[in-house]
C-alpha cells in the first residue's frame, strides 16, 4: 500500500494535502520544537495561506495548536 494513502485512511483524511501536511508536521517535530505556520509552509513549499487552508479541513482533534498558529513539540 502506498504510504500517504495509507496516513490518509489512518487518519480519516479527505485528501492528499492533509496526509502531506501531516508528514511534514512530523517531520518539523521530531526537531524538538515548535512548529510555526512559516515553517511548516517552508517545507512544504506552500504559502502559509495554503497551511492554514488545508489544516481547516482537518479532522477536529488531529492537530493541536496554540492562539499564535504553533505546533508544540
Amino acid at each position: 500500500m502506498n504510504d500517504m494513502r495509507e496516513i490518509v485512511n489512518r487518519l480519516g483524511l479527505t485528501g492528499e494535502a492533509e496526509a502531506t501536511l501531516h508528514v511534514a508536521l512530523l517531520r518539523e517535530l521530531v526537531q524538538g520544537r515548535p512548529v510555526t505556520l512559516k515553517r511548516l509552509a517552508a517545507s512544504l513549499n506552500w504559502t502559509t495561506d495554503q497551511v492554514v487552508q488545508v489544516r481547516e479541513q482537518l479532522p477536529c482533534g488531529t492537530v493541536e495548536y496554540d492562539g499564535q498558529g504553533l505546533v508544540g513539540s
